[in-house]
């Protein structure tokens, strides 16, 4: 399945365990997924997938729910955890984390773009090369806009 982050949104998760060291707040992120990605999916309860939306814990690109299943984690009865606003200043900072965790990936992704364009260019093929290094350009700034 292909997913696509939209953003990081302006409330946390806290965990209501009780104890506050471990009641740490959790900022929580939006996806789009045109198949169902849902984690929770068959444990109880159908899927809410018609928009095609899932929520997940912001920089945990492996977990997701979908609308039904984490509004029932989050507001249901006994949910383990409850939901806080964030100030505009936690909000732009949890943005910028999540943007840094994404330029740590694309650093990585770089590199290889730059290699492979290099490796184009010595055996003559200018014109690919090129290519990739507009394709590393318009990756590149698409991130930094996020």
């Amino acid at each position: 399945m292909e997913q696509r982050f939209i953003r990081v949104l302006p409330f946390y998760l806290q965990p209501m365990t009780g104890d506050p060291e471990t009641e740490i707040p959790i900022p929580a992120a939006l996806w789009c997924s045109a198949g169902n990605i849902c984690v929770s999916r068959g444990s109880g309860g159908r899927c809410d997938n018609s928009e095609g939306l899932y929520y997940s814990i912001a920089g945990d690109h492996m977990v997701w729910q979908c609308p039904r299943h984490w509004y029932e984690a989050c507001l249901g009865t006994n949910a383990p955890y409850r939901l806080l606003d964030m100030t505009d200043e936690q909000f732009r900072k949890e943005q910028e984390v999540q943007r840094g965790r994404f330029l740590q990936d694309w650093a990585v992704v770089s590199k290889r773009l730059r290699s492979s364009a290099a490796i184009l260019q010595a055996v003559g093929l200018q014109e690919q090369a090129g290519r990739l290094w507009e394709a590393h350009g318009s990756i590149q700034l698409s991130i930094r806009r996020m």
